[in-house]
């Protein structure tokens, strides 16, 4: 059975809801990640861990919906330099990923979570985050692989 959400028909996501289902949004971003790595890096890591958590929640009987991953955002302009980074300015990247988060509360749906696969977005998340608070006093949660893993990250051998 698929956990995504854009393969449930509408009455199936209104019984989602009504099961006080997790939604899973992974946002990502393509950028240069330097020649050995693909422009996608960020947007791949987002699939992949939008896949595993879901995957993770049905496992231990957690109702959950699978956003599809945002593949374009904000990057700073340092990086804009490198061909393959399509930027959506922060204003715009905000609004947009506000909309659909007010949507989905508007769904009835109260626990949302963010999965924040761009360091350059952790603000700009955090501010829909308040708006949506602010707006309806749903608090949804922003969740960071790169901060979830920093010890185990850190604890690796560096390679010069």
């Amino acid at each position: 059975m698929s956990i995504r959400f854009g393969e449930k028909t509408w009455e199936e996501i209104a019984d989602y809801a009504k099961r006080d289902a997790v939604i899973l949004f992974p946002v990502g971003t393509t950028e240069e990640h330097g020649s050995h790595l693909p422009v996608a890096t960020d947007a791949i890591i987002a699939e992949d861990f939008g896949n595993e958590l879901g995957f993770a929640c049905e496992s231990a009987g957690i109702p959950v919906l699978l956003m599809e991953t945002i593949q374009y955002g904000f990057s700073m302009s340092i990086i804009r330099k490198w061909p393959g980074c399509p930027n959506v300015p922060t204003r715009a990247f905000m609004d947009y990923i506000y909309h659909i988060v007010d949507s989905l509360v508007l769904m009835e749906f109260r626990k949302i979570v963010l999965l924040d696969c761009h360091g350059n977005h952790d603000c700009l998340l955090r501010t829909v985050m308040r708006e949506i608070a602010d707006r309806h006093n749903v608090y949804i949660m922003i969740l960071s692989p790169a901060a979830l893993c920093a010890k185990t990250m850190s604890a690796l051998p560096k390679t010069t």
